[in-house]
């Protein structure tokens, strides 16, 4: 790899940020050509202009932040073009993706808390507590998402932003890990969606799905 003045660890004149394991990949790879120095320079710029933005917004008001996020991130999506959309293979009622780690914010915790509350939704604290300590990196009998009922999503409207952005393109099969075998999927991408919700996880606290969650209940 060439020697660029990128890091994703602190160093003089540079800043440190967390992004989404996509943008990582794709900045490793852009970062294999000396020629895209201005392209990273860009997306570094927006991940910076969107932390102030976002910092800003939350002082206001937390939950209002992350609505407005999970629109815009949507919107990216529907703006997407149809030719990049057009393997997805992901549907309703596939939820293999419901059994894998997944990590959040604790301003989206939040949203998911009152959002349950004001629907009526019973989150199980108990088998959050469990799945807490078990964890979800390898399969088990506690790796099921606690809002997944008869196969469905009970908090779609308000899902974390990992799960609104996790579209995928290659065989369904290759989703499921029941048996921890990790398989290649083929996801989508979308450069700007992974820009703002890396701009997230440098605004808040970030952890895992069940342990989040609890220490907003």
């Amino acid at each position: 790899m060439p020697e660029l003045p990128y890091s994703f660890e602190p160093v003089p004149g540079y800043n440190a940020y967390k992004v989404t394991t996509m943008l990582r990949d794709y900045l490793e790879l852009l970062m294999e050509n000396p020629e895209n120095r201005s392209t990273i320079d860009q997306i570094l710029k927006l991940i910076n202009d969107y932390i102030v933005q976002l910092k800003n917004l939350r002082a206001q008001n937390r939950k209002e932040t992350i609505l407005q996020i999970d629109q815009a991130i949507d919107h990216f999506w529907l703006r997407a073009p149809e030719e990049n959309k057009k393997d997805i293979q992901c549907k309703s009622g596939c939820t293999a993706c419901c059994f894998i780690d997944v990590e959040i914010s604790r301003d989206e915790a939040k949203l998911i808390v009152d959002y349950c509350q004001e629907n009526e939704i019973e989150i199980d604290k108990s088998y959050l507590v469990e799945q807490a300590k078990a964890g979800r990196k390898t399969f088990s009998s506690l790796s099921r998402c606690v809002f997944l009922k008869n196969n469905m999503c009970s908090i779609y409207p308000v899902r974390p932003i990992a799960c609104r952005k996790h579209w995928v393109k290659t065989d369904p099969a290759l989703c499921d890990f029941s048996n921890n075998v990790i398989n290649q999927i083929g996801g989508y991408f979308d450069v700007n969606t992974e820009i703002l919700a890396s701009a997230l996880l440098n605004v808040d606290e970030t952890g895992s799905f069940e342990k989040i969650l609890l220490s907003e209940l």
